[in-house]
């Protein structure tokens, strides 16, 4: 038991206690004129009292469980990260679909989006992928973007739909680019949990389905973080 259960607990006993001595003797705060009747309206008010206060107290167990659960699932995942470093997916839209449910949990996002010939996801992906993206801005998500002249429309339609957001947008147009780029997305968590995922190494003679990796190893991380500020002006 935490010490806010005990001063919940604490806290409704001392009311249990005044609520039924008060009531008690002054006819249930002057409600009721007969001593019996207010003896057991008083005993009956303070034990609606001390169930409410222990509804709070588990309310509060819940939470500290819940933190406790969270705290440990976060540290056997980074375990099991440091076991496993390299994660394949099955194809790149897996990939995709994993990044949907990781992004809007995220503070940071650095990513690349290039692609000489901008050969898009499928369009319900890409959906997904634009909602994500905006729910993790209305949490307060910086997500930093180099796309390539081809998608400077997507660029701009996410840049508008994130103002006046907490988060922000932000994203600049490279202009010299090669005929494939292995592209590469770095996610950074509150927890300071960091995660890259490589591949969609887009071209018109592959298209997009072709490997990705999710990579847990810091150093690697390091190095393409590195490596996206030196693309960022």
């Amino acid at each position: 038991m935490s010490k806010r259960e005990i001063l919940i607990y604490v806290i409704g006993a001392v009311l249990f206690i005044a609520s039924f001595f008060v009531g008690s003797t002054t006819g249930f705060f002057g409600y009721i004129q007969d001593p019996n009747q207010a003896t057991l309206a008083s005993l009956a008010f303070s034990i609606a009292v001390f169930v409410f206060t222990d509804r709070i107290a588990m309310s509060v167990r819940d939470s500290d469980n819940q933190a406790s659960y969270e705290k440990t699932l976060t540290s056997l995942r980074n375990q099991i990260s440091e076991l496993f470093p390299i994660t394949e997916f099955a194809s790149s839209g897996a990939a995709m679909l994993y990044l949907c449910e990781r992004i809007p949990h995220a503070i940071r996002v650095l990513n690349t989006k290039i692609s000489r010939d901008a050969i898009p996801p499928p369009r319900d992906i890409a959906k997904q992928y634009q909602q994500a993206i905006l729910k993790g801005i209305k949490k307060g998500l910086v997500y930093k973007d180099i796309v390539s002249e081809g998608f400077k429309s997507y660029a701009e339609e996410i840049y508008h739909s994130s103002q006046g957001r907490p988060g922000r947008y932000e994203y600049i147009i490279l202009n010299a680019y090669p005929h494939s780029f292995i592209n590469f997305i770095i996610l950074e968590f509150q927890s300071g949990e960091k995660e890259l995922l490589i591949g969609w190494a887009t071209s018109k003679k592959f298209g997009l389905e072709q490997k990705a990796y999710k990579i847990t190893d810091r150093r690697v991380i390091a190095y393409y973080e590195i490596y996206f500020l030196s693309l960022w002006p």
